[in-house]
C-alpha cells in the first residue's frame, strides 16, 4: 500500500507544480497585457490629442473620437485577457455582433442625431453665435452637442435634433453691418 499511497502524492505533486506554474505564467501574461494596455492607451491617446490639436478638430468631436478610442482599446485589452485566461471569445464576439445591431435598430434616431451632430461640428456650416432659420424656428446657436443643437428665440429656447438640423435646410442670417 506504500508504493501506490508514494505513487499518488507524486502524480499529485507533479500535478500541482505543473498547475501553478500554468496559474503563475497566465497571472504574469495578464498582469503583462494590463500593464503594457494601459501604457500602450495613454500613448494612443495623447498622440491622437495632440493630432486632433493640430488639424483644429472642433473640442466636442475631438473628446468623441478619443472616448471611441479608448474603449476599443479596453475592448481589445479585455478580449486579449479573456483569450489567455481560457475564456472561448468566439460565442463572445458573436453574441456582441448580435447585440450591436439590435441596438442599432433600437436607437437608430439616436445614432442619426450623433452621426448629424459630428458631421455638424466637422463641417461647421454654423457655429455657436451664429443666428439661424429651421423650420418655424430662428434664433441664435448657442450650443451645438453631439445630440442636438440648442437655438435661443425671442420666446424660448429650442433644442434641435441634429438629424433635422443635417437633413433640412438651414438659413445662415447674416448681420445687417456684413
Amino acid at each position: 500500500m506504500l508504493p501506490i499511497f508514494h505513487n499518488f502524492l507524486e502524480f499529485s505533486y507533479k500535478n500541482l507544480s505543473e498547475n501553478a506554474l500554468s496559474i503563475s505564467m497566465k497571472t504574469l501574461t495578464v498582469l503583462t497585457i494590463i500593464i503594457g494596455g494601459y501604457f500602450a492607451e495613454k500613448f494612443i491617446i495623447n498622440a491622437l490629442k495632440h493630432f486632433l490639436e493640430n488639424k483644429k478638430v472642433n473640442k466636442h468631436s475631438a473628446l468623441l473620437i478619443r472616448k471611441i478610442i479608448r474603449y476599443s482599446i479596453n475592448l481589445l485589452l479585455i478580449i486579449l485577457i479573456l483569450q489567455n485566461l481560457g475564456v472561448e471569445i468566439s460565442p463572445l464576439i458573436g453574441a456582441l455582433g448580435i447585440s450591436g445591431v439590435a441596438l442599432s435598430f433600437g436607437m437608430k434616431d439616436m445614432i442619426s442625431n450623433i452621426i448629424a451632430g459630428m458631421l455638424i461640428m466637422a463641417y461647421q456650416q454654423f457655429k455657436v453665435g451664429d443666428e439661424i432659420k429651421i423650420k418655424d424656428w430662428q434664433g441664435k446657436v448657442i450650443d451645438i452637442n453631439i445630440r442636438y443643437t440648442t437655438l435661443q428665440t425671442e420666446e424660448m429656447t429650442v433644442f434641435v435634433p441634429n438629424s433635422v438640423l443635417y437633413s433640412t435646410t438651414v438659413a445662415i442670417i447674416k448681420p445687417k453691418n456684413f
